[in-house]
């Protein structure tokens, strides 16, 4: 916007023998009056983003993780998947004192896995994303089960 607002001040002020100086806007108020800014209707790429890629595709849904519980030596866990569908779903599980980190990758069809965080003890939480179109969704809600 800061080059439309240049061009429109200059052609504002021809012939009147005196250069007006750009507006950079690091002041809101330094030009007040001098010229009007015109918005053109397109989305400023400003501090404000939605997270998309440079494409304009939207971030996946988020899928819904529905359960998790201690089967034998192993845990199932099961979600739902976004209304928007997904290429992949990406199980993440974080160990007592740790943080979340990748686990496992599924085909985007797939609701359910059996997940076997090995022979430790504790509590372990699991999360799901949604990855569609080279875009991964935010993280599911979390759940946990004791192992």
């Amino acid at each position: 916007m800061n080059f439309l607002r240049v061009t429109l001040v200059a052609l504002s002020c021809l012939g009147c023998g005196t250069p007006v100086p750009p507006n950079h806007g690091h002041h809101p108020d330094e030009d007040a009056g001098s010229a009007a800014e015109v918005d053109a209707g397109v989305a400023d790429a400003g501090s404000a983003d939605a997270g998309g890629s440079d494409a304009g595709l939207p971030l996946p849904g988020v899928p819904v993780l529905v359960s998790v519980a201690l089967v034998s030596h192993s845990m199932s866990i099961a979600w739902q998947l976004p209304a928007s569908g997904c290429s992949s779903v990406s199980l993440k599980m974080k160990a007592p004192g740790g943080s979340y980190g990748a686990v496992r990758t599924l085909s985007g069809v797939t609701t359910s896995t059996q997940y076997s965080p090995g022979h430790g003890s504790g509590t372990f939480c699991f999360q799901v994303s949604c990855t569609l179109n080279g875009l991964e969704s935010a993280p599911s809600n979390e759940l946990c089960a004791a192992q």
